[in-house]
């Protein structure tokens, strides 16, 4: 019974760090949308991008650190790194939906004129920049997923070396009864 009410107490500490840093992550993915959205310069989308990449990896990892560090177990970590990355995902996903509507006639111009620039020979409309729009956040959402959990585990090794409590094993192996010999 002890056992049980531990690991409910760890699910939990994964679960609230979880959303604490996906409420963080979401804020990040907003400020990155708003930048792409509204911004006249490439470079500037660029560097939004790669900072948001490297600022992304590093929330995973101290996520995973931090859950790690008070259960003293790495799955912890990786599950906190998971939460983080579904609740800030989900919520980013539709903060760049109701984004995007406001944008998105800016937003067909740019395309047109990349598609123009390559001569695709291909009309956009409305419909289908949302559409690719739609696409692009569900694919990054199962990227962020992953890379929550992965970076949540690395993250996690580090924070069980940091431990406040020590590491409890999940399994242990029976004991053969001691052999008589007469």
């Amino acid at each position: 019974m002890q056992q049980q009410t531990q690991q409910q107490d760890t699910g939990a500490v994964a679960l609230r760090y979880g959303l604490i840093w996906g409420g963080i992550f979401t804020g990040l993915q907003i400020i990155v949308v708003l930048i792409n959205d509204f911004d006249t310069h490439d470079y500037t989308t660029t560097i939004a991008g790669v900072l948001n990449f490297l600022l992304s990896l590093a929330l995973f990892f101290v996520v995973g650190m931090l859950a790690s560090r008070q259960t003293g177990q790495v799955n912890r970590g990786s599950m906190a790194g998971y939460f983080a990355a579904i609740s800030g995902g989900v919520t980013s996903l539709i903060a760049q939906l109701i984004i995007i509507q406001f944008a998105l006639d800016s937003f067909r111009q740019r395309a047109q004129q990349a598609a123009d620039l390559f001569n695709f020979g291909y009309q956009y409309s409305n419909e289908a920049v949302f559409a690719g729009v739609i696409a692009n956040c569900v694919i990054g959402l199962f990227f962020a997923i992953g890379l929550g959990a992965g970076m949540g585990a690395l993250g996690g090794l580090l924070g069980r070396k940091l431990a406040k409590v020590p590491a409890t094993a999940s399994y242990t192996a029976p004991q053969p009864p001691p052999s008589r010999t007469q």
